[in-house]
């Protein structure tokens, strides 16, 4: 994930931000992008005890649910969280029903949900 600039890459500290959310202009540099994957990869490992270099990686599903506006610039984080532990990201339609969530995360074997406020109701119900 970090080739840095030995293939000419622009410099990362004079960078611009590569995600900002159209809605709030939030956005995060790219060595902050970079922290927050490898952070969250990081909690990954410990709370479901996944490996990097352990296990197949259809064992280690994180299915993301979420609103495009509402985690879009947090959505990448969290695949490549899952694929820097040789893990899968799961994106499920926002506009599943409770059943049809609970069926997706069901057939996919995902083992963790991140999801967005509006619809935390459903992944709640649909985890159960």
């Amino acid at each position: 994930f970090d080739d840095g600039d030995r293939y000419g890459r622009h410099p990362k500290a004079v960078s611009k931000p590569p995600f900002t959310c159209g809605i709030t202009g939030k956005a995060y540099s790219v060595s902050k992008v970079a922290e927050r994957f490898e952070c969250l990869a990081r909690a990954l490992s410990t709370e479901l005890d996944w490996q990097v270099s352990e296990g197949d990686e259809m064992d280690k599903v994180i299915g993301i649910f979420s609103l495009n506006t509402m985690i879009a610039i947090d959505s990448l984080t969290v695949s490549w969280a899952a694929h820097l532990l040789s893990g899968v990201s799961c994106p499920i339609s926002a506009s599943y029903s409770t059943a049809q969530l609970t069926h997706q995360l069901s057939i996919a074997h995902c083992k963790a949900l991140f999801t967005s406020v509006p619809l935390i109701d459903i992944a709640l119900e649909s985890a159960d």
